[in-house]
């Protein structure tokens, strides 16, 4: 019977417990050096805990400093959509008979400034997903902007 470990196999159960003994000896010692370095640092650390680390090793810190660390990114202004028409027509269009537009879509979509068909049909698929969050794959394949432009066409001929 074979035995594996770590990725290896190996033939006898005296050969695994060997190699398993190797890496468990090899990572005590490691583990042992690093405490005891630590150990060693500990009095200096405390001693020092009031003083800033800039001022402790200035030139060693900075270039460390330098090398882990890139300068924080300011976050990039991200304007609110601006609404199609700044007030409220007399009549507004029923946004919801557009298909796959429900009352909290046309809620985003007035919001937005968008109150009729012509407006809607006046967008692109990524305008409309600034306004609502719909994603353009959606926009696109419900085909709000085609049906928001046939009745829009409607509202004009009856009117």
């Amino acid at each position: 019977m074979a035995w594996q470990w770590q990725g290896k196999i190996y033939e006898t159960r005296a050969a695994l417990d060997e190699a398993k003994r190797r890496y468990y000896e090899a990572t005590t010692a490691q583990y042992r050096a690093q405490h005891l370095v630590k150990s060693r640092q500990g009095d200096r650390v405390r001693r020092e805990a009031a003083v800033p680390a800039r001022r402790r090793h200035p030139a060693a810190l900075d270039t460390a400093m330098r090398k882990q660390v890139a300068p924080p990114q300011p976050a990039p202004k991200v304007a609110p959509p601006q609404p199609a028409v700044a007030t409220k027509p007399e009549k507004p269009d029923d946004l919801t008979r557009i298909r796959g537009i429900g009352g909290g879509m046309q809620y985003r979509l007035n919001r937005g400034g968008v109150w009729t068909f012509a407006q809607l049909a006046r967008l692109t698929p990524e305008e409309v997903y600034e306004l609502t969050g719909i994603k353009v794959e959606w926009v696109i394949q419900g085909q709000l902007i085609e049906h928001a432009k046939e009745l829009a066409q409607e509202a004009e001929s009856s009117d």
